[in-house]
């Protein structure tokens, strides 16, 4: 077995846990502002120097909080940390007690799970705590003072090192690695790692799901056990009306639930073409409308559909409602309040092609084509106000591709639009065709 084999495989964590490390790791950083400042004031230090290392530790602070890319964020907050480390040192004239807390700071940074971020901070520490130590022995390398200053560089070397042992027994890509399964691989270290990361990020998705799914599915189960309750506890003082507010709540969270079963069915299923059959693009879309219309509550948003006349696409009536279905779902979940959603189908050459496009915040430009993965959201934090497990986008693009289509998203500000195209087909005349002039329907 090579030795790449044993070093740990982290590459980086997935948006969600990163996001809730990142924000503990801030922080802490915050946290080491007053207190620096504390000690500083109770040395007598001068005010001009403190102000300098502040303004790192501030720089340090705004960086990893409004910059949306995650290398340069962490770089940030690495360099404040190892900063407050060789800062304390300096504030404390080298005590003993102080250099436990660069121990402290590589065991937090090792949250990241960013094998180069790690390494650059372990040097950068054993950089500072012996340049700290050195200047504090007035740069004498061979006396005494001058080689007592080497030593926190070889701790921090050795906490280094447990803590790398700590990450390669909690990485989740060893557990199931060949010397579970009593083998000894000896090929390229390159393919080993290809491997184990797969097993990982496998590892994580189950995970990813268990967790997602466990939520979305309690939330609507919680609002239709309250009004079931307070139907059973209340009805004989309810009026007609009070009494249909809350028979509708439980049918909009069933709805709510029965697409989510849905979606998790249609991505588990095997997704076959039916290039012989054709959907009608007006009554499909009428009646996804009708369907949104029926159940309101999403923002006062007005769908403005324009579907021509005659358009089909090769493919059945049932995959075509599931991809505008989730369409419009994912535009009624991001539009901002009290808007309008703008719903069309023309053809363009041999491709019927299908666009949804919503006022809201712009999608980034490394999500555009991220969005239409499984289990992916472009706000993927904990705080996100949309609802919802991740797949609607993935379906819609698993449904196109199989029958010989695409997808495609893109910012037209103020617009976020979304697009499939698909193969078109004629469609006979439907007598309850929508005009080409636009019709809407309102939802909420």
């Amino acid at each position: 077995m090579t030795i790449g084999f044993h070093l740990p495989h982290g590459g980086g964590l997935e948006e969600r846990r990163w996001h809730v490390h990142h924000r503990l790791l801030m922080l802490m950083l915050a946290a080491q502002v007053p207190a620096l400042l504390a000690i500083a004031f109770a040395q007598g230090r001068s005010p001009w120097t403190m102000g300098a290392v502040m303004t790192v530790l501030m720089a340090a602070l705004l960086t990893g909080h409004f910059l949306s890319s995650r290398l340069v964020a962490m770089l940030a907050v690495a360099l404040g940390m190892v900063s407050t480390s060789a800062v304390v040192v300096w504030l404390t004239d080298g005590a003993v007690e102080s250099r436990l807390h660069v121990f402290g700071v590589l065991g937090f940074l090792a949250l990241y799970r960013d094998w180069p971020l790690y390494l650059s901070a372990v040097g950068g520490a054993g950089i500072t705590q012996i340049g700290v130590g050195l200047a504090a022995s007035g740069w004498h390398v061979g006396d005494q003072p001058g080689r007592s200053a080497l030593v926190p560089g070889v701790f921090v070397l050795a906490a280094a090192a447990s803590h790398v042992l700590w990450w390669w027994a909690s990485d989740p890509a060893r557990d199931a690695g060949p010397g579970d399964l009593g083998e000894d691989l000896t090929g390229p270290g390159d393919e080993e790692r290809a491997l184990m990361a797969h097993l990982g990020e496998a590892e994580r998705l189950k995970s990813e799901l268990v967790a997602i799914v466990s939520h979305e599915f309690r939330t609507p189960l919680t609002s239709i056990m309250g009004f079931a309750q307070t139907l059973e506890q209340r009805i004989d003082q309810m009026d007609r009306r009070t009494m249909m507010t809350c028979l509708r709540s439980i049918e909009h969270q069933a709805r709510r639930l029965e697409r989510i079963v849905t979606n998790l069915l249609v991505a588990s299923a095997e997704v076959t073409s039916t290039p012989d059959q054709i959907a009608r693009l007006t009554p499909v879309a009428a009646a996804v409308l009708q369907e949104l219309e029926e159940f309101p509550g999403r923002g006062g948003h007005r769908v403005v559909a324009d579907i021509e006349s005659g358009l089909g696409a090769r493919m059945s009536s049932e995959a075509a409602a599931r991809i505008l279905t989730n369409l419009l779902d994912n535009a009624l979940k991001f539009a901002a309040p009290n808007t309008e959603i703008r719903l069309a189908a023309r053809r363009a050459g041999e491709l019927a092609v299908l666009e949804v496009a919503n006022q809201g915040a712009p999608i980034h430009e490394d999500d555009l084509e991220r969005i239409f993965h499984p289990f992916v959201q472009a706000d993927s934090s904990d705080t996100r106000r949309a609802e919802g497990i991740g797949l609607g986008l993935a379906i819609v693009r698993r449904l196109a591709e199989a029958h010989g289509g695409r997808v495609e998203a893109r910012n037209d500000e103020p617009w976020v639009t979304l697009v499939v195209s698909l193969p078109a087909a004629e469609a006979p005349p439907d007598p309850a065709a929508c005009p080409r002039d636009p019709v809407g329907a309102r939802t909420g």
